[in-house]
């Protein structure tokens, strides 16, 4: 393959028609009042963060552990963000630091969990591979794993070739659509909350953002500052572009 072909990668759910239809007609500006009602506003990242954080604190010990068990049977053992298996255990050990339940799942889950993040890792979400790392840390500071994970991370980060890595991350529901440097769309898609999409390229892409101020980007791994139109809510920009 082509050092310059693309390789997306896909995480989330299935998308209705009659969703990125809805969508589009928000772009182009066809329903404006549905646009600019406050109910379509995104929420900062920061404050969905501390909703979710909040959300934890407010649960109880068995509640705790029953989203657990849920989050680990449909596989997020770090992701996604608060709601996922590592964080609902921890969650109860603060409330309950004795509980051999959380304590045992924790010890039980750790090598699935850091399968999970050398996944991560490998797809180029670097920010959302050091929140994990982070989340295993707390779980058990001493595995010696940590280190393979970290060294891991900072290689990827590092690696030659030229060949860089878009991520997007949705907080909220949003459009995007990424082109490359021929002009040609790779991907078009509506991203829902939680969702992550992760792009390789060693020429430049062009990304178009619908309810932009609900999509995180990020350039190998460290955060783009995304201007976007405050009438519209789009935003357009470039990557990758000095190559």
């Amino acid at each position: 393959m082509d050092k310059h072909d693309i390789t997306a990668r896909r995480t989330g759910r299935r998308l209705t028609s009659a969703t990125v239809a809805g969508l589009a007609l928000i772009l182009v500006g066809v329903v404006p009042a549905l646009a600019s009602s406050p109910d379509s506003i995104a929420v900062p990242t920061s404050q969905l963060a501390h909703a979710d954080s909040t959300k934890l604190q407010q649960m109880t010990v068995p509640e705790l552990l029953g989203a657990a068990r849920d989050a680990y049977s449909h596989g997020r053992l770090v992701a996604r963000p608060f709601d996922n298996a590592i964080e609902y255990y921890l969650a109860a050990l603060r409330k309950d630091p004795t509980n051999r339940v959380a304590i045992d799942a924790l010890r039980e889950s750790f090598p699935y969990a850091a399968a999970q993040v050398e996944r991560t890792i490998a797809e180029g979400n670097f920010d959302e591979a050091d929140r994990e790392i982070g989340l295993l840390a707390e779980a058990d500071p001493g595995n010696y794993t940590l280190t393979i994970l970290r060294g891991k991370l900072e290689a990827q980060q590092k690696r030659p070739g030229g060949e860089h890595v878009l991520t997007l991350h949705a907080s909220d529901e949003s459009w995007v659509e990424v082109t490359n440097a021929n002009g040609r769309v790779i991907d078009s898609r509506l991203l829902h909350p939680g969702e992550s999409r992760s792009y390789r390229s060693s020429r430049p892409l062009r990304i178009t953002l619908g309810n932009a101020d609900g999509v995180k980007v990020t350039s190998d791994g460290k955060a783009v500052v995304v201007k976007t139109d405050p009438h519209a809510k789009v935003a357009h920009l470039e990557l990758f572009a000095s190559l």
